[in-house]
Parts: C-alpha cells; structure tokens; sequence
C-alpha cells in the first residue's frame, strides 16, 4: 500500500479521519445517511476572532460561504456541505463536478509541515485555516486526485477550527 500512496504523491503518515461532500439538498442526503444507520455530530462553535481562513490566497469566511452538517456513519465522520453561491472550494467543486466527494481528511501532527511536502512534489495549495498564527488545517489538490486532500490538527484540549475552504 505504501508503494500506491507513493505513486500518488501521498508521503504522510497520519491516519484518516473523514470525508467531506458537496451536495445541493443537504436535508435529503442527511436524512438518507440517517437512515443508514449514521448519527449527528455535534458541531463545535467557529471561533471567528482566532481564526484567519484563506481560499485561492485571499482572506476568507467559511461559515458565510456553506452550511456544514456532520455525521458519523459506521464510525467514519462524513462532512456534508452545501455551498450558497458564494466564492468557495465547496462551489467550485459543486459547479464542475456535481454532487460528491470534495475531500478526505487526513489526521496530521503537524499541518504546515505536511502542506509544504505536498507542495514540493507538485500539490495546488487551495485553502487554510490558521489559529493563532499556526496552521490548523489545508485543503491540497494533488496531481491524478478527482478530490482534495485536507490535512487537520486537531488537538484534545482546545478547540478545533471547522473546516477550511478550497
């Protein structure tokens, strides 16, 4: 397996955490997992004065750009985002793909580091989240990938950011 993930520019080491789709009708597709047996997730409150989010390399608000419903399906977490029209990597993805798959989430000690790996061998970064000054999390697109990877911090005692945006 570690010679695949080579070939696909994948050297990090941390485990996966989630997946993330685009929809354009979140309640019937919450209700459809609902009905597979998944759970809400609780959502974390965004801590907008701590955070600084970019997309593309501009200053960025995601909670004003998508609706974000989590939930727990089988033990694995599946984010569900519907964009508004607004600028964004949710929109984006909506626009030329359709519904589906936007990213999966990898677990990451430290995010910077393994954002500047992936950009060193070829990875489009698209968007973070930084707290503090320390980025938390990054959306990367990968060469022969049809979805981003996004690396996330998250740290036991403190909060963590929701999610950042392409």
């Amino acid at each position: 397996m570690a010679d695949v993930h080579a070939a696909a520019g994948l050297h990090f080491g941390g485990g996966m955490h989630h997946i993330g789709v685009v929809t354009n009708d979140q309640e019937t597709l919450v209700h459809r997992l609902l009905t597979m047996g998944g759970t809400l997730v609780p959502m974390k409150p965004r801590l907008q004065s701590f955070l600084e989010e970019e997309y593309l390399g501009k200053p960025f608000s995601a909670s004003d750009a998508m609706s974000q419903v989590k939930v727990n399906l089988g033990g694995l977490e599946i984010e569900v985002f519907l964009p508004n029209g607004k600028p964004s990597t949710w929109q984006a993805c909506l626009d030329a793909k359709g519904p589906g798959i936007h990213h999966v989430g990898f677990l990451a000690e430290d995010v910077a580091s393994e954002a500047r790996k992936q950009i060193a061998v070829g990875a489009h970064l698209i968007g973070h989240v930084s707290v503090n000054g320390v980025m938390r999390a990054c959306y990367l697109q990968l060469k022969d990938l049809p979805f981003a990877i996004e690396f996330l911090r998250v740290a036991q005692a403190e909060p963590a950011p929701m999610m950042p945006m392409r």
